[in-house]
C-alpha cells in the first residue's frame, strides 16, 4: 500500500482462491500458506517480500512424494527485467514484483521465472503442481529448453501515482532507472513433475483488475479461470477448462474490451488431459 504501482485487488484475488481450495478441494488451513502486503487480511498471513515467496516455494516442494499435488498462486504485478543491452537492442526475462521489489532501488528485488523453475525442478515425477500467475510476464518456470530473454516491450512513460485512483488497473511494473541485470543461466532443464502453469496473457500484452459484479475491483483473469473451473468442474481436465476460459473471454471482450489472452501451458511430463484437481 502507497507505494509506486499498487493495486487493489491482488488480496481479493488471493483470497478467492484461499477459500476456493478449501471450499472446493478441500484444503485444510495448515495446508495454505497466505503472503500478502497488507497486514489486514483476514487470515494469517506473513510480508510478501522476496525472501518469504522463496521461503515458501521452498516450504511447498518440501517433503514431497508421488500422489501429491501442489498448487502455487500469485495475484499481482509481473515485470520485464533487463538483462541485455546495447545500442539497437534490449532484451529482457521475467519475473514476479514481490512487495519489497523497490527496496533494491536501481537493482529490483524480484523472483525471476528460472528460480520458480528450480523450486519445480527438486520435484520427482508423480508430483502434480498447478501454477496460477494473475499478472503480466509469468515467463517460462516449467521446462528451460531455449534462450527464454525476450526484446522489450515497449509501453511508453507509465505514471503509477495517475493510475492510482483509475478503476482500470494493470499488473505490471517496471521503472525507468532500473539497471541491467545478470541473465539467468541458459542451461536446458525438463521438470519430472506433472506441472502447467495458467497465466493472464501473453508475454507483449498486459492484464488488468477492473470492477467485477458489484465488487470494487478483481483480476479479470481470476475472474475468468475460477468461472470457467466451477463450469466444468474441478476434476475436468485442464485443456477443457482452458477452452471453457476461451469462450468466456471471447463473450466478454465486448463488454470490458479486454486485451488479454489467458495463456496455458504444461511441461513434457504431462499432458492438457491432466485434470485441475484429482480427489
Amino acid at each position: 500500500p502507497q507505494k509506486p504501482g499498487t493495486i487493489r485487488a491482488g488480496i481479493v484475488d488471493a483470497m478467492q482462491w484461499y477459500r476456493f481450495f478449501q471450499s472446493r478441494c478441500g484444503f485444510l488451513e495448515k495446508d495454505i500458506r497466505v503472503l500478502a502486503d497488507d497486514s489486514h487480511v483476514p487470515v494469517e498471513s506473513s510480508m510478501a517480500s522476496r525472501d518469504n515467496v522463496l521461503r515458501g516455494l521452498t516450504w511447498l516442494v518440501s517433503n514431497c512424494h508421488p500422489g501429491d499435488q501442489l498448487f502455487f498462486v500469485f495475484c499481482g504485478h509481473g515485470a520485464q527485467v533487463p538483462v541485455y543491452e546495447s545500442l539497437d537492442k534490449r532484451l529482457c526475462e521475467c519475473a514476479l514484483v514481490p512487495t519489497d521489489c523497490i527496496d533494491g532501488k536501481e537493482n529490483p528485488r524480484l523472483i525471476r521465472d528460472y528460480e520458480v523453475h528450480q523450486a519445480l525442478a527438486t520435484l520427482p515425477s508423480g508430483v502434480q503442481v498447478t501454477m496460477i500467475v494473475d499478472g503480466c510476464h509469468a515467463g517460462h518456470p516449467l521446462d528451460r529448453t531455449s534462450d527464454h530473454r525476450f526484446p522489450a516491450i515497449g509501453r511508453g512513460h507509465v505514471d503509477y501515482d495517475k493510475l492510482r485512483h483509475h478503476p482500470v488497473l494493470p499488473r505490471f511494473f517496471e521503472l525507468p532507472q532500473w539497471k541491467v541485470q545478470a541473465p539467468s543461466p541458459l542451461a536446458l532443464s525438463l521438470l519430472r513433475c506433472q506441472a502447467v502453469l495458467w497465466h493472464a496473457c501473453a508475454n507483449h500484452q498486459f492484464c488488468v483488475e477492473l470492477p467485477i459484479d458489484e465488487c470494487p475491483a478483481r483480476g479479470v483473469f481470476t475472474y475468468i479461470l475460477m468461472s470457467a473451473i466451477l463450469k466444468v468442474g474441478i476434476q475436468a481436465p485442464c485443456g477443457q477448462i482452458f477452452q471453457e476460459a476461451q469462450d468466456l473471454t471471447a463473450r466478454l471482450k465486448g463488454r470490458w474490451r479486454l486485451q488479454q489472452e489467458m495463456q496455458f501451458a504444461y511441461c513434457q511430463a504431462t499432458t492438457e488431459q491432466r485434470p485441475f484437481f484429482r480427489f
